[in-house]
Protein backbone atom coordinates (compact mmCIF):
# COMPACT_ATOMS: atom_id res chain seq x y z
CA UNK A 1 0.00 0.00 0.00
CA UNK A 2 1.20 3.45 -0.52
CA UNK A 3 2.03 5.86 1.76
CA UNK A 4 -0.71 8.05 -0.33
CA UNK A 5 -3.42 4.95 0.19
CA UNK A 6 -2.41 4.51 3.83
CA UNK A 7 -3.56 8.67 4.50
CA UNK A 8 -6.24 8.00 2.92
CA UNK A 9 -8.12 4.79 3.25
CA UNK A 10 -6.32 3.69 6.78
CA UNK A 11 -5.15 6.70 8.93
CA UNK A 12 -8.53 8.03 9.86
CA UNK A 13 -9.75 4.94 11.05
CA UNK A 14 -6.66 4.14 12.50
CA UNK A 15 -6.77 7.77 14.73
CA UNK A 16 -10.04 6.92 15.50
CA UNK A 17 -8.60 3.71 17.45
CA UNK A 18 -6.07 5.88 18.99
CA UNK A 19 -8.63 8.40 20.03
CA UNK A 20 -10.85 5.79 21.60
CA UNK A 21 -8.26 4.19 23.59
CA UNK A 22 -6.59 7.33 24.75
CA UNK A 23 -9.89 8.51 26.10
CA UNK A 24 -10.15 5.52 28.22
CA UNK A 25 -6.95 5.95 29.61
CA UNK A 26 -5.20 3.33 27.65
CA UNK A 27 -2.21 3.51 25.69
CA UNK A 28 -2.28 2.65 22.18
CA UNK A 29 0.62 0.46 20.93
CA UNK A 30 0.63 -0.21 17.39
CA UNK A 31 2.03 -3.63 15.98
CA UNK A 32 3.93 -3.11 12.68
CA UNK A 33 5.45 -5.79 10.34
CA UNK A 34 8.39 -5.27 7.75
CA UNK A 35 9.84 -1.52 6.93
CA UNK A 36 7.52 1.27 7.74
CA UNK A 37 9.76 4.27 7.10
CA UNK A 38 7.40 5.46 4.49
CA UNK A 39 4.49 5.47 6.90
CA UNK A 40 6.07 6.15 10.30
CA UNK A 41 5.64 10.16 10.14
CA UNK A 42 2.11 9.16 10.10
CA UNK A 43 1.59 6.88 12.83
CA UNK A 44 3.40 9.20 15.00
CA UNK A 45 1.63 12.25 13.84
CA UNK A 46 -1.61 9.61 14.94
CA UNK A 47 -0.43 9.71 18.63
CA UNK A 48 0.57 6.31 18.64
CA UNK A 49 1.90 5.30 22.45
CA UNK A 50 4.10 2.94 21.01
CA UNK A 51 5.37 0.86 17.76
CA UNK A 52 5.95 -2.96 18.10
CA UNK A 53 8.67 -4.44 16.65
CA UNK A 54 11.21 -2.03 14.86
CA UNK A 55 12.55 -4.70 12.48
CA UNK A 56 16.35 -4.65 11.52
CA UNK A 57 16.36 -6.86 8.98
CA UNK A 58 13.25 -5.20 6.99
CA UNK A 59 16.14 -1.90 7.25
CA UNK A 60 14.42 -0.37 10.30
CA UNK A 61 17.13 0.92 12.81
CA UNK A 62 16.09 1.90 16.27
CA UNK A 63 18.41 4.33 16.51
CA UNK A 64 17.20 5.78 13.53
CA UNK A 65 13.67 5.84 15.10
CA UNK A 66 14.93 7.25 17.91
CA UNK A 67 16.86 10.03 16.26
CA UNK A 68 14.06 11.37 14.29
CA UNK A 69 11.31 10.79 17.33
CA UNK A 70 13.05 11.07 20.04
CA UNK A 71 11.50 14.24 21.76
CA UNK A 72 8.41 11.55 21.67
CA UNK A 73 9.58 8.43 21.99
CA UNK A 74 10.83 6.45 25.13
CA UNK A 75 12.72 3.24 25.36
CA UNK A 76 10.73 -0.13 25.95
CA UNK A 77 12.04 -0.34 29.00
CA UNK A 78 8.50 1.61 30.24
CA UNK A 79 6.38 -1.59 28.91
CA UNK A 80 6.47 -3.17 32.16
CA UNK A 81 4.78 -0.27 34.12
CA UNK A 82 2.65 0.38 31.14
CA UNK A 83 1.24 -2.88 31.43
CA UNK A 84 0.86 -3.16 35.21
CA UNK A 85 -1.45 0.58 34.28
CA UNK A 86 -3.35 -1.29 31.72
CA UNK A 87 -3.95 -4.77 32.81
CA UNK A 88 -1.70 -6.76 30.35
CA UNK A 89 0.41 -6.18 26.97
CA UNK A 90 2.26 -8.89 25.62
CA UNK A 91 5.85 -8.52 25.70
CA UNK A 92 6.69 -10.89 23.22
CA UNK A 93 4.93 -13.09 20.53
CA UNK A 94 7.74 -15.14 19.42
CA UNK A 95 8.02 -18.41 20.93
CA UNK A 96 11.66 -19.52 22.54
CA UNK A 97 12.30 -15.78 23.46
CA UNK A 98 13.94 -15.64 26.80
CA UNK A 99 13.82 -12.31 29.06
CA UNK A 100 16.61 -10.44 28.28
CA UNK A 101 16.73 -11.29 24.71
CA UNK A 102 16.82 -8.00 22.43
CA UNK A 103 13.93 -9.45 20.47
CA UNK A 104 11.13 -9.24 23.74
CA UNK A 105 12.53 -5.32 23.98
CA UNK A 106 11.58 -3.68 20.79
CA UNK A 107 9.05 -0.99 21.04
CA UNK A 108 9.86 2.77 21.29
CA UNK A 109 7.31 4.74 23.50
CA UNK A 110 5.76 8.09 23.35
CA UNK A 111 7.51 10.48 26.34
CA UNK A 112 4.99 11.68 28.73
Amino acid sequence: MSPSHFRTFILPYLKRSIDAAHEMGVPYIKHTDGNIWAILDMLVEADIDAIDPIEPLAGMDIGEVKARYGDRMRSSSDLAPMAERVGSLTMSSHRGTRSGSPWRRRAVMKRS
